[in-house]
């Protein structure tokens, strides 16, 4: 299951009815880092904060955590001078795409029969 950057905490029921189906979510820092922030926030705290590297994170989702799944795959986006929220995201988004389709195609290899 993609969430794809899905941003609410999904109920206890919505992992009870997968069983043993992995979920995978997108976050667009580099994990654990800014965890919990949502959307422009996430951003706005990058900037913020000083650090000179952020990025997009695919992880595992499960019941009762936020952003705190094993990491599938990251992706580097260095922060540059001058950057705002709005550019930093872009370039961040570009990113979360090729994370997201390494993930995939990592899980997918992962489960084909030997």
């Amino acid at each position: 299951m993609v969430l794809a950057g899905y941003d609410r905490v999904l109920a206890d029921d919505f992992f009870d009815a997968l069983g043993e189906i992995p979920v995978i979510n997108l976050h667009a820092s580099l994990l654990p880092a800014f965890a919990g922030l949502l959307g422009m926030k996430v951003h706005e705290a990058v900037i913020a904060s000083g650090v000179r590297e952020t990025g997009a994170t695919v992880h595992t989702a499960h019941k009762g955590m936020l952003d705190a799944g094993e990491i599938v795959a990251q992706r580097r986006v260095p922060v540059l001078p001058g950057d705002t929220p709005e550019r930093l995201a872009a370039r961040v988004l570009e990113e979360e795409h090729e994370a997201l389709i390494e993930a995939v195609t990592r899980f997918a290899a992962s489960r084909l029969p030997a």
